[in-house]
């Protein structure tokens, strides 16, 4: 085991960030340290195939955000920000609102500081540009893989990057 250096250490003092990918079938996060190292990459199931929220779903979230707590984490998620009626559904922005909620109940029972992200926002910085969807998420897989070298599928690949995002957001924040 190595041990840590004195910046290391410190920057893990100040906690992680979690990044997360919310949809209306499942919740994909990643954790990363200050210094944007990828500790953990998971997804929490929050439907089954006919969109029926799962029984262990709340303990799952619940836990999710505890552990966020326990380690001083700052969480950033990806809002919700329809601008494509075309695409969009009254239904699905009415599932989507209903993560967000579930999101910041679970943040609030714990203590956790969560900040929602459009996804413009980090993605310019992330991958430099925010349109193409087949580009972004290409980038974003491609942008994850080099934090972390465990398969991914495309929406831990966005929790990836928003957490890299959410990391330099926190530096920047930090040093001014």
């Amino acid at each position: 085991m190595r041990e840590k250096t004195p910046h290391a250490a410190r920057e893990e003092a100040r906690g992680p960030i979690l990044g997360i990918d919310p949809d209306t079938r499942r919740i994909a996060f990643a954790f990363v340290n200050r210094a944007g190292r990828v500790r953990a990459v998971r997804t929490v199931e929050r439907a089954d195939s006919r969109g029926r929220v799962r029984a262990d779903y709340d303990a799952a979230l619940a836990g999710l955000f505890e552990r966020a707590a326990q380690h001083g984490a700052t969480v950033y998620a990806e809002g919700i920000f329809l601008r494509d009626r075309r695409r969009g559904s009254v239904v699905g922005f009415r599932s989507l609102a209903e993560v967000q909620g579930e999101m910041k109940a679970a943040a609030r029972r714990a203590g956790v500081r969560l900040e929602t992200v459009a996804a413009s926002t980090w993605r310019a910085p992330v991958l430099g540009f925010t349109r193409d969807r087949a580009r972004l998420k290409a980038a974003a897989m491609k942008r994850a893989c080099q934090h972390w070298a465990g398969a991914l599928t495309e929406h831990e690949a966005d929790a990836v990057c928003i957490a890299l995002y959410g990391a330099t957001a926190a530096a920047r924040a930090g040093a001014a």
